[in-house]
């Protein structure tokens, strides 16, 4: 990608990404004032109000900040073997850079996904506390947990060593495609979110409410089938850019 190429992506990149980073803030904010109105008092947040207004923003920022870093930089470890030759230092340099930042980039993505999955889990937990539905809680959210110890120890043992994250050229390449953590990423991101999708489901069955009403639930509900879809995308652009 030549230096005017790479100018203009990082501008398509920044506007909208910055964008969207205001209206997912602005949401949060309007959520914990929600819920501070509601329950009264900051001691009374649960556990998702918690994750909802520390770490979903920390590592949404740490996300859009490092992507933003990432576009108007000199690269990253992922090239043609051949154009290795053609590298000055000051080149290689500012690729092992971009490399770092790439593994700080998934590790915010990773932490602002699974906690959002979180955030859901207490809020449904809440909501069918007492009800036989919480087993389904209970699976979803074991789930979760595999799945997030599942993908780190992907990520941390993929590309060894470690340090070939960023090495330029790699050692091998896991470090630069990241092929086996995308395919072990996805899969649990998309599993466990059907799960949490389908957690619903039978608490709106068992409602004494007339049909017309459960449909409209079950829309809102089901909206988190949107969230799936994006996965499916950004997995299937990954494989196409690999």
């Amino acid at each position: 990608m030549g230096e005017s190429d790479m100018s203009d992506f990082s501008q398509q990149l920044s506007v909208p990404s910055w964008i969207l980073y205001g209206i997912g803030m602005v949401m949060i904010l309007l959520r914990t004032y929600a819920r501070w109105h509601r329950v009264g008092s900051l001691n009374a947040f649960a556990a998702d109000d918690w994750i909802m207004a520390t770490a979903v923003p920390t590592f949404y920022t740490g996300l859009i900040v490092c992507l933003n870093t990432i576009a108007t930089g000199g690269g990253s470890n992922l090239f043609p073997p051949e154009l290795f030759s053609t590298f000055s230092q000051g080149e290689i340099d500012e690729r092992i850079k971009g490399s770092k930042i790439v593994v700080v980039s998934e590790q915010c993505m990773l932490n602002v996904i699974w906690s959002l999955k979180a955030c859901m889990l207490f809020m449904f937990a809440r909501m069918l506390t007492g009800t036989t539905n919480m087993k389904w809680i209970k699976v979803a959210a074991l789930w979760v947990v595999i799945g997030w110890f599942a993908v780190q120890i992907t990520f941390f043992s993929a590309c060894r060593p470690f340090v070939g994250y960023w090495a330029v050229p790699p050692p091998n390449p896991q470090c630069t495609t990241l092929e086996h953590f995308a395919i072990v990423q996805a899969t649990f991101n998309i599993s466990s979110d059907v799960l949490i999708i389908a957690v619903p489901i039978p608490m709106i069955m068992s409602l004494t409410l007339p049909l017309k009403q459960k449909v409209v639930l079950g829309i809102l509900f089901s909206m988190g089938i949107f969230v799936v879809r994006s996965s499916l995308l950004s997995t299937h652009g990954f494989f196409l850019l690999t």
